[in-house]
């Protein structure tokens, strides 16, 4: 049952009572209009207004909205199922990584006439425009490795000018690193090009031939020039299978 308050003197008074105070007019008309949709309702008999305290509306709208969340919560909570899952490992044991490793050992000579003849290394030549030394021997190439193949090639800048750099050495260096050649030959076969190296130990035969160019106009730049041969490499390079 709702309660009302009395304006002047506010006092907490149920229905009846307070339709029994509006009573006391003279001409005992004055009706209480309790409106339920009206916050107010006007009393004639003591001039105030009466304010409605909709305690039971307040009690059903609490009771709504805790309602309310309470299926919001529900809902919310159907979407939180977790998902299933299993897993199975592989054992793959140990993986290892081969290797690749070279060996050479040769001769040379030098080649600028028709007639070889033996150096002990090409310091013991002085180069002039058309010289030419030849580096005669072997590369063993060991692959270890599945399916590890590939070919052996010769590093050009491995020519360097020697210290102290100079113009003169550069040029040397340069020009010697642009006529080298490298042949690569298999069993007598030429196999530059190829793969002529796989899994396991494999011997070729290496001819390095070094030549200072002669060209058709006159170039000094090289002269008086010093060039550094002591790190000449060969390469055993892998080709991706």
């Amino acid at each position: 049952m709702p309660t009302y308050t009395v304006g002047r003197g506010t006092r907490q008074v149920d229905e009846y009572s307070a339709r029994a105070l509006h009573q006391c007019s003279a001409s005992r008309e004055a009706r209480l209009r309790a409106d339920t949709a009206a916050p107010f309702v006007v009393s004639p008999c003591v001039g105030t207004l009466i304010r409605k305290e909709p305690h039971h509306m307040n009690k059903i709208i609490k009771g709504s909205i805790a309602g309310a969340a309470g299926i919001a919560l529900l809902l919310g909570g159907a979407g939180t199922f977790a998902l299933w899952n299993d897993s199975v490992g592989v054992n793959a044991g140990t993986i290892t990584a081969g290797t690749l490793t070279t060996a050479t050992s040769g001769t040379w000579t030098d080649t600028t006439t028709a007639t070889a003849t033996a150096i002990t290394n090409p310091q013991a030549v002085v180069f002039a425009p058309g010289t030419k030394v030849t580096y005669t021997g072997t590369v063993t190439v060991t692959a270890t490795g599945t399916h590890l193949a590939g070919n052996v090639t010769f590093n050009a800048t491995s020519i360097t000018a020697k210290t102290p750099v100079t113009a003169a050495n550069t040029a040397l260096a340069t020009a010697l690193a642009s006529g080298t050649t490298l042949v690569v030959k298999k069993a007598g076969t030429t196999v530059t090009g190829t793969t002529p190296f796989a899994e396991g130990t494999t011997t070729l035969d290496v001819v390095l031939t070094i030549t200072l160019p002669a060209g058709s106009t006159v170039d000094n730049t090289a002269k008086l020039g010093a060039a550094d041969l002591s790190a000449i490499t060969f390469t055993a390079l892998q080709v991706a299978p």
